[in-house]
């Protein structure tokens, strides 16, 4: 028996992965829904009260057997409970992996000053007055504090000094000629020359070249979170189901919703049949199932169980490719009794660019 082959892993995340996992049971939990009532029906037509279908009178051996078969898949449903409660909570508590520490972003733009902020905030005025707003009321004058004690006496009193000169007899001495009037208005020069205008040393061209790194980051998470919805919310799963006219009894049926196919199956031979080594069974043509058309390849997807009344087991692969789902007997299987039991395991298929040619 070969093993399953599924296509390569796509780059998908450590969260998207837990997601995927989780819309997997759910819609695993789905698909047993359907054997589950499914098996209800069979009890009903073996009694007779399924509506709208009559029914021939089954016998007490004929309703012992088919309570039999409902009670060994019922409690196959169970075990499978129990695989996908513990598949649950190893999922849910999957521990966090923490990477190693990324390269550096770029820096940031720099920020508004506080008199800007201001501006935004309402208010109107220049810097300058600005500023002066900030310098608040003179405070209440503080009590007087005690009186200190009384030093020691200094020492005698020292001589005047003789004064000094003043500036503009420096200047005299320094070689000024005029009186003091005509030395006070020699000290204010000339008038300057205009300085240069001013330039801002900013780069427009990267500021805006950020700006728009930030515009794609904020897109790509947005596209990234409408991914992980597509996981999570199941409210968009579509159901298709088939039955094979070329195995009476059999059906086949798909469960997808996002980027997840599930692929499940489960029936009754009504009537003795022989399987032929090498020919093609289908069990859900392209026609059925319209995305199978654009399917690039040939898959293998699961394993189909074959069991007899008697309990001689068949395994074989399940494959897929653009004329649908089929398997090919390896060996002669001549009269298979009526009753015999086809079913195949819930099988998983990632859609990419690369498996399909467009997606639905």
């Amino acid at each position: 028996m070969s093993l399953p082959s599924f296509p390569d892993t796509p780059n998908i995340t450590r969260d998207d992965a837990i997601n995927q996992i989780l819309s997997s049971i759910a819609m695993e939990e789905l698909g047993l829904s359907h054997i589950i009532n499914a098996e209800g029906e069979k009890i009903q037509y073996a009694l007779g009260t399924l509506e709208g279908i009559s029914s021939p009178n089954a016998t007490i051996d004929e309703i012992l057997q088919v309570n039999k078969s409902v009670t060994k898949l019922l409690d196959a449903v169970a075990k499978n409970q129990g695989l996908l409660s513990l598949k649950m909570a190893a999922a849910l508590n999957a521990p966090t992996m923490i990477g190693p520490t990324g390269a550096a972003g770029a820096d940031g733009i720099d920020g508004l000053s506080a008199y800007e902020v201001a501006v935004l905030n309402g208010f109107i005025g220049e810097e300058l007055e600005w500023l002066e707003s900030l310098i608040g009321a003179d405070g209440v004058a503080g009590a007087d504090g005690a009186t200190g004690a009384t030093g020691p006496s200094g020492g005698e009193t020292g001589a005047t000094g003789i004064d000094g000169l003043s500036a503009y007899e420096v200047a005299v001495l320094n070689g000024f000629i005029g009186d003091e009037l005509e030395w006070l208005e020699s000290l204010i020069g000339a008038t300057g020359a205009d300085g240069a205008a001013g330039t801002c040393d900013c780069d427009l061209a990267d500021i805006e070249n950020r700006l728009t790194i930030i515009e794609e980051s904020i897109v790509d998470i947005y596209e990234k979170i409408t991914i992980i919805e597509g996981f999570i919310y199941l409210s968009d799963v579509v159901q298709v189901w088939s039955t094979t006219p070329s195995l009476s009894g059999i059906g086949t049926g798909i469960i997808y919703s996002g980027f997840t196919y599930n692929f499940w199956g489960i029936g009754y031979l009504d009537h003795s049949q022989t399987l032929n080594n090498g020919t093609k069974y289908m069990l859900m043509s392209a026609s059925q199932f319209p995305d199978l058309q654009s399917y690039q390849g040939d898959t293998t997807i699961g394993t189909l169980w074959i069991e007899t009344p008697a309990g001689v087991v068949y395994s074989l692969p399940i494959r897929f490719d653009e004329t649908g789902i089929y398997f090919i007997p390896s060996t002669q299987m001549t009269n298979l009794p009526a009753g015999t039991t086809f079913k195949f395991t819930q099988a998983l298929i990632l859609v990419t660019s690369d498996s399909f040619a467009s997606s639905s």
